[in-house]
């Protein structure tokens, strides 16, 4: 009775997942020529100077391919750029402001670009809707994001080829309380993606989604390995095994009790515990007058 019950579990998971298991493990299958069509064009990299972008810049310098690397912090570009000149790798930088109405029309003068990573992410720790920071998360998270891929599609369209790589997250799928802005961005995301996905396929250019998150699931370099050696031609790309595990995991979770769940992790371990050092440093401060 067990092993039947086990049997018809596995079997209608397999069922659930199988539209993005196959594409998947064909994409991972495929990945080789897509870096032989790459050779010697640019890749654009946003958010390059982070800890995942820097994890896939390192990667990347060991391919055949010119990289374009894009964030906001010029020292740390700089720093960056020198050390792919000891590897003799052609890169540029260009530091911008992800907040501001940025229309990336310095990529203008790249007339070869293959790739785009959009790797840019605004995050903070979990806080209530309320004290949430929404222009910024949509100017980065969002409009940055719509604005550099419609820059670069003008020319892939032209040339009838490309990739872009819309880096997401996976609480796209869940419930996410105290992150609620955050959850809603990758959800657009995430949706945009798809849509452009097949909108694209006629000029021969793959739009995928990536599933990346790290902060309990893989480290930054399994991750970039991943997402290098898995893209190519799936609309959904989930990048590490513990994300391919977590995914699955999702199916059977119902929405109720994972944002019953995620609230309370978020409020006990996030807001309340804010509070409690909020409170301590008043009571410190208090006793200083008081002294």
């Amino acid at each position: 009775m067990l092993n039947d019950l086990l049997f018809w579990l596995f079997f209608e998971l397999f069922c659930r997942q199988i539209h993005w298991i196959l594409p998947n493990i064909l994409s991972w299958g495929m990945n080789s020529s897509v870096w032989s069509s790459l050779k010697g064009k640019h890749v654009v990299v946003t958010g390059a100077t982070g800890e995942l972008g820097r994890e896939l810049v390192k990667i990347l310098s060991e391919k055949d391919v010119k990289l374009i690397l894009v964030d906001t912090n010029e020292h740390k570009l700089t720093s960056l750029q020198e050390k792919l000149k000891l590897k003799n790798v052609i890169s540029f930088i260009h530091s911008v402001n992800f907040n501001s109405e940025n229309d990336f029309s310095f990529l203008d003068i790249y007339e070869n670009i293959g790739l785009l990573i959009n790797n840019t992410d605004f995050y903070k720790n979990p806080s209530l809707y309320l004290e949430e920071d929404d222009d910024n998360l949509i100017s980065v998270n969002i409009r940055s994001t719509t604005r550099i891929t419609r820059r670069v599609l003008e020319k892939m369209i032209e040339r009838k080829f490309g990739f872009i790589l819309n880096l997401g997250s996976f609480v796209s799928e869940m419930p996410f309380p105290y992150n609620a802005s955050y959850a809603g961005s990758k959800a657009f995301l995430k949706s945009w993606s798809h849509s452009l996905h097949y909108e694209m396929k006629r000029f021969n250019i793959e739009v995928e989604y990536v599933e990346s998150t790290s902060s309990l699931l893989g480290s930054k370099k399994v991750l970039a390995n991943g997402i290098l050696n898995g893209f190519g031609s799936t609309k959904h790309l989930v990048s590490c095994f513990p994300l391919f595990v977590m995914k699955c995991l999702l199916v059977f979770c119902p929405d109720f009790v994972l944002g019953r769940a995620v609230e309370w992790f978020h409020r006990k371990f996030h807001l309340e515990k804010r509070l409690e050092e909020r409170n301590k440093r008043k009571m410190v401060a208090l006793k200083k007058v008081n002294l």
